[in-house]
């Protein structure tokens, strides 16, 4: 679930398909390599990966044996490893340093400040009692995806930092605003696609949806995406507004379905506390989707070509970046999705990480 697996199989496939050789290396559950397969297989590249699945479960996690086995028998050239706190990503680290082969390290943002409160004792431990910090710094390069997130590693002393940004394929867009079939998709909609968790800000969203929904009576809100721990806060808050006919919430939507609604919705809206750089944003531009979205997101580029407006993850403010947004034209939509093609698919992304990986192995 998340960006994280998304950009890792994204990479690898835009790598294969530029003609490199990559495999992927990645903890298997139940159906994880099905569920990969249906998620991403269409990607341009992805039937080229070496898929290389290792047992999450018992010791094996913390003392992977199996993993070694992977690396040795690959022989990579360069190692990207993706997030920052799993004891894999540390086996592999160091088998790089044991072997004299450069590790880029992406942590996919999980050292931005909103990410680093959480379980703060036991990241402190992993950075300075088992010296995981001292590895960082003997990375190729830290990739990150912003430059806020590149002075999140400087105040821990670590500079040596490289900026390529997330993307997508152009040919994931699989629907169109006809396809879609709920009921709540017969009248005009905002939309979110995300957790529905506080990092995400769901309530706050709810709350600027209230405050602007006498001026915009056919209007409605979907709130799609899976419960981590919200629901039932805002189903309660719904029924207490009165707003239980225009407040949908679906749970995921995925595939067509998910394309189908960005590309019906009167605007998308990610009023998110934290993020690295958001794969959500980049699918609504794509689309077409006139956006809000808060500065957290680190993607002032959309709303600098006219494609959306940055809020701040307040109800007041969000309500009139809504309101906004709803009183201009559909038209910005199209600054948006010419963006994303210009700058910000996986083919370019990827061609410049193989010229940064060149350019450590010289």
């Amino acid at each position: 679930m998340g960006g994280l697996p998304k950009s890792a199989v994204a990479l690898a496939a835009a790598q294969s398909y530029l003609g490199h050789d990559t495999t992927l290396v990645f903890f298997e559950g139940s159906d994880s390599s099905a569920t990969i397969r249906e998620a991403y297989g269409s990607f341009p590249g992805f039937d080229q990966i070496h898929l290389s699945p290792l047992k999450a479960s018992g010791s094996k996690k913390l003392l992977p044996s199996d993993l070694l086995e992977v690396l040795e028998s690959f022989k990579p050239d360069i190692i990207h490893t993706h997030g920052l706190w799993e004891p894999l990503l540390a086996h592999t680290q160091r088998f790089g340093l044991k072997h004299h082969i450069p590790f880029v390290v992406f942590p996919q943002s999980m050292l931005h400040p909103w990410q680093a409160r959480k379980y703060r004792g036991a990241k402190w431990f992993l950075q300075h009692g088992l010296g995981w910090k001292t590895r960082w710094k003997k990375a190729a390069f830290i990739h990150v995806l912003s430059d806020e997130e590149a002075t999140h590693w400087k105040k821990i002393g670590i500079t040596h930092t490289k900026k390529i940004p997330n993307g997508v394929f152009p040919s994931e867009d699989l629907g169109s605003a006809e396809q879609l079939s709920y009921p709540w998709a017969k009248n005009p909609f905002i939309l979110s696609l995300a957790r529905l968790h506080p990092q995400k800000s769901p309530d706050v969203l709810l709350e600027a949806f209230a405050k602007i929904a006498l001026e915009f009576p056919s209007l409605g809100l979907v709130l799609a995406g899976p419960d981590y721990g919200l629901k039932d806060v805002l189903e309660k808050r719904i029924d207490a507004l009165n707003l239980k006919d225009r407040v949908f919430l679906p749970g995921s939507l995925l595939g067509a379905e998910k394309w189908s609604a960005l590309h019906a919705c009167r605007c998308y809206c990610l009023p998110s506390q934290a993020e690295g750089f958001s794969l959500a944003l980049l699918e609504a531009a794509l689309a077409g989707a006139p956006l809000v979205y808060s500065k957290e997101c680190y993607f002032d580029a959309l709303a600098n070509v006219g494609a959306g407006v940055l809020s701040k993850v307040e109800v007041g403010e969000l309500s009139k970046s809504l309101k906004q947004v709803l009183d201009q034209s559909p038209r910005m939509g199209e600054a948006g999705k010419t963006l994303v093609l210009d700058a910000y698919t996986w083919e370019t992304l990827a061609a410049r990480l193989i010229d940064a990986y060149q350019e450590v192995l010289r």
